[in-house]
């Protein structure tokens, strides 16, 4: 899964709608009815559902320490027992241990998180109240006070971040060529279920690819890092949804805004919408405002020093 992807276009798309301020001819349509629907239906919590899923796990992990518990009684009782029969062997020599080496086994558990330094390329997403991944669906949910860092941008505020994530596309095998020896029956079969048994989480999504859609909702604001000496590009709504295929991105619910140093587009009525093509054309509906110095002329440069 590449997430750099998602930060690049969307910062791309956010500046270019700042830039341009004007809706082109051949710009976005309005959304229609079933845009709507499916957009209610991407923003639609899964919170109460992985709660519920939640509950079953920790149920399972007490059923799994009491199991334990009689497990060690069970271990103890033999052990007494086992003790009578030790005795008579108790003076026999015991042969030396070999010596195994430096353990690489942790002799406590960890007492701090896992100490990682990501590098100033990495995309870092951080949840307060964990995660979920739907490996047969490739659906991927961040829950609770969701922040993204990476280099190109910064988003804060969300109470549920969702990846829905694209299927790998399956290579199919080149025909044998005449006079080439055909492959043995089954081999790469056997191959592909070695890699498809692989256990891991890590590799739970293997066969999924790239992000296809990310939808954030919640009090979302997006922090475009700055570039070239211009002011950050910042974005705010209470549904924001992205489209990896076509770089379109929809800032929907509350009040959506944009604003970019003195120049802003902000929603006046509630739950509209601000919707983003990937060249910076747009289109919204309802009461609207834009601002700022939008004629203002770049400062005369300075003269030389002779």
């Amino acid at each position: 899964m590449n997430f750099q992807v998602f930060p690049a276009i969307l910062a791309t798309a956010l500046i270019g709608a700042m830039l341009s301020l004007t809706a082109s001819a051949d710009g976005p349509t309005r959304l229609t009815p079933e845009e709507r629907a499916a957009i209610q239906a991407d923003a639609v919590s899964v919170g109460d559902g992985l709660k519920a899923s939640a509950a079953g796990v920790e149920a399972q992990i007490e059923a799994d320490r009491l199991r334990s518990n009689g497990a060690n009684d069970a271990i103890r009782g033999f052990l007494a027992q086992a003790a009578l029969s030790t005795i008579a062997i108790e003076d026999a020599p015991v042969p030396a241990a070999k010596d195994p080496g430096p353990s690489t086994e942790p002799t406590v558990a960890a007492t701090k998180p896992l100490e990682v330094k990501p590098s100033p390329n990495d995309t870092l997403i951080s949840a307060d109240d964990g995660m979920f991944f739907d490996a047969e669906n490739g659906l991927l949910v961040y829950l609770k006070n969701v922040r993204l860092t990476s280099p190109d941008f910064d988003l804060a505020g969300a109470n549920e971040l969702k990846v829905f994530l694209g299927k790998k596309e399956v290579k199919k095998k080149p025909p044998v060529k005449e006079g080439e020896p055909a492959l043995e029956p089954g081999k790469d079969e056997k191959k592909d279920d070695k890699k498809a048994a692989t256990p891991g989480i890590l590799s739970a999504s293997g066969g999924f690819g790239d992000p296809e859609k990310i939808v954030a909702t919640g009090a979302v604001k997006i922090t475009q890092k700055a570039v070239a000496g211009k002011p950050p590009v910042v974005a705010s709504a209470a549904v924001l949804t992205y489209d990896a295929k076509s770089g379109e991105i929809i800032l929907n619910g509350g009040y959506p805004w944009v604003q970019q140093g003195a120049t802003f587009m902000r929603a006046k009525e509630p739950n509209l919408y601000l919707r983003i093509k990937k060249d910076g054309s747009f289109v919204t509906e309802g009461q609207w405002d834009m601002g700022g110095p939008l004629n203002a002329k770049p400062a005369a440069p300075k003269p030389a020093n002779n």
